[in-house]
């Protein structure tokens, strides 16, 4: 190990703090027991932790409350002392551990600039030389001589960061410095926290911001009451972090959505086709198979993850597992006497790696295996044509208000797979959020402009928690209080704001491939101030609601309305969410149908059009799977172009 590439070093750190049963504050209350043991019970916050941050490395420590966060940080600070283990730092520390500390509420914000930077080891000389740089950054340049009480928390913080920023240490030691303040000011030290991390220096983070982690983190350390649960990849580890925070069924629909069955097909030098079938199934928590099959070769390689020969399960296991192998690689639940015979056998010894190599190699799903073979090979035809005819065309993408959810990918990424060129446009307002997406979106021409959409009016923006909530509407508290996973929404904060229309907006915009809204709440009123883009559009994706979450928003049938008027047809519902009724008794069926994601496209195309009608087939076959759709819309093609082929490419999918 080169300890000088090494900022801090951790060697099996624990920390055992002593919490007594009972309280004794007073004089009294200590004379009149003096003869009475005062007992204790141990809680370990840190349990043997041992871990690295390189020099010049943007470090992120995540984890629920009372995870021990706030514990470790300030042993990297030297402010606890571990019980055992020991602790390197190669280098100066700047800390900014938690509101209050290392300030006097009763000084003024200039006195209080030279106390903490005295404390943080600067010079009085160095503080006169950075003093200006440090009111500019936070600021607070009018209210640098009221006392500190008077200060909100986040002028408190801002006030906090900038001495810490300023006090150009090689390390720095955040704690939830994100989470007061407002956009612009969480900007701003997200782009200081870059800045210092190009200089060299090191930036250790704690905070809640699972977003900013996965953004700007290198790596990341995930705790889970006191111990190391996952470290590494920044993006892995927030990954783990949510998955450990959702509900079983949640977990159960996260890990089907991780199985994929993705074919790779390629010509080799003789011009003959060769695809290469790649299977990823996780089956649970701990147990994931990776496959590599190829068309041209009899031999199959299975890896296996904790997948082994000894593995053995129990009964109500053995029952999830055999469901997930079914679905997982034969795409279907398992029937009654399938899953009985699976189960007793291995309930008499036979282990999960026999079970999934004897289904990997019936029948069944070689049969499926050759069938997903012969569509992959006809989409490849198709892409191949399709590409050829939109060699000199870009596909232009419209996302209005989209959020970047994790594990999710935009609808349009499967036109960037197949390598079709394409522009996309945000319109986002939220100055994070369009950092964000700078940063994490590549392999298209991306625009973004930072405005809120709507009818031209100005409205009070609520900003919500969580921040994909927020809307130009506020919360129907009516419907979200008796709704369970929306009856904790709330919002933080509101900010007038003046919205600009989808016309005037795009207005220079010759045509639309996709316009894709999602709005909360907010659509249809931007629909109807959308006269010109509409009539340039190909296919909408819409964000549409059943219930009213927002005071005023209309309902789907009022959206369904206004675009049928408009000449686009209903084709399906791309997304569904249902929430369960808030109730005393333990079940939580999810009985209402809250809100969806409806596509629409455009009837025949833009006045049937060779190349619109190309651009629909691709878009909802890629990006919708709608393989009847994007045949038939390939069959008007070629009698609108007098050519045939098209349209019999896709004999062997329909």
């Amino acid at each position: 190990m080169d300890i000088n590439n090494k900022a801090i070093t951790v060697e099996n750190i624990s920390k055992t703090f002593r919490i007594p049963h009972e309280n004794r504050d007073t004089i009294r209350e200590r004379l009149f027991n003096l003869r009475r043991k005062t007992t204790y019970e141990a809680f370990n916050a840190l349990s043997d932790l041992s871990f690295e941050v390189s020099k010049g490395e943007f470090f992120g420590i995540i984890g629920r409350n009372g995870s021990g966060k706030s514990t470790l940080l300030k042993i990297l600070a030297g402010v606890y002392t571990p019980d055992k283990g020991k602790v390197m730092v190669n280098g100066d520390i700047s800390p900014f551990l938690e509101l209050g500390v290392g300030f006097n509420p009763e000084l003024s914000g200039k006195d209080n600039i030279y106390l903490n930077a005295t404390l943080l080891g600067l010079s009085k000389k160095e503080i006169q030389a950075q003093y200006k740089a440090i009111v500019d950054f936070s600021e607070l340049d009018q209210f640098i001589d009221l006392k500190l009480k008077n200060y909100s928390s986040g002028m408190y913080v801002r006030l906090a960061f900038s001495v810490a920023i300023h006090a150009n240490k090689g390390i720095l030691l955040m704690d939830e410095v994100l989470a007061v303040g407002d956009s612009n000011f969480q900007a701003k030290c997200l782009a200081e926290f870059n800045r210092y991390k190009e200089m060299g220096n090191t930036v250790i983070l704690v905070t809640h911001d699972i977003q900013t982690v996965k953004r700007s983190c290198d790596h990341a350390l995930l705790l889970q009451n006191g111990n190391i649960l996952k470290i590494g990849n920044a993006a892995e580890v927030c990954e783990e972090y949510e998955y450990q925070n959702m509900s079983d069924d949640e977990k159960r629909q996260y890990l089907e959505n991780k199985n994929t069955i993705e074919t790779d097909i390629e010509q080799d030098d003789t011009g003959e086709i060769i695809a290469t079938q790649k299977i990823h199934q996780v089956i649970q928590d701990d147990i994931e198979i990776t496959i590599d099959k190829k068309s041209d070769t009899p031999g199959v390689n299975i890896n296996y993850i904790i997948l082994s020969d000894d593995t053995k399960t129990d009964s109500g296991n053995a029952i999830y597992f055999v469901k997930c192998l079914y679905n997982g690689l034969l795409g279907r639940d398992p029937d009654p006497e399938g899953l009985q015979y699976w189960v007793n056998e291995m309930n008499n010894g036979m282990a999960e790696g026999t079970v999934f190599t004897k289904i990997f190699n019936s029948e069944e799903y070689n049969r499926n295996f050759t069938l997903q073979q012969n569509k992959d090979l006809t989409i490849f035809n198709i892409v191949t044509f399709l590409k050829e005819k939109l060699s000199k065309r870009t596909i232009i993408v419209v996302d209005v208000g989209s959020q970047n959810m994790s594990n999710e990918e935009h609808i349009y990424s499967h036109l960037l797979k197949h390598s079709f060129k394409t522009k996309v446009i945000r319109l986002e307002p939220n100055l994070i959020s369009r950092g964000e997406r700078e940063i994490l979106e590549k392999g298209y021409e991306l625009v973004i402009h930072d405005s809120f959409v709507g009818d031209g009016e100005e409205y009070l923006f609520h900003i919500n928690d969580p921040d994909s909530t927020s809307s130009l509407l506020p919360f129907n508290t009516g419907i979200t209080s008796s709704l369970f996973g929306l009856h904790e929404l709330k919002t933080l904060k509101t900010e007038s704001v003046r919205t600009d229309t989808l016309d005037e907006l795009l207005d220079s915009i010759e045509s639309i491939d996709l316009l894709k809204l999602d709005l909360q709440g907010f659509e249809l009123n931007a629909l109807q101030n959308a006269q010109k883009i509409l009539s340039k559009t190909l296919i909408i994706h819409c964000q549409i609601s059943f219930v009213e979450i927002y005071k005023g928003q209309s309902p789907f049938s009022d959206v369904d309305r206004f675009l049928r008027s408009h000449g686009f047809q209903f084709i399906d519902f791309h997304y569904e969410c249902r929430y369960p009724f808030l109730t005393n008794a333990l079940v939580q069926t999810k009985d209402q149908l809250g809100w969806g994601d409806a596509i629409y496209i455009k009837e025949d195309g833009l006045k049937n059009t060779e190349e619109s009608l190309i651009i629909q087939s691709l878009i909802v076959l890629l990006c919708y799977n709608k393989v009847s759709l994007a045949a038939s819309i390939a069959e008007k093609y070629d009698l609108l172009s007098g050519n045939s082929k098209y349209g019999t490419l896709f004999n062997s999918l329909v």
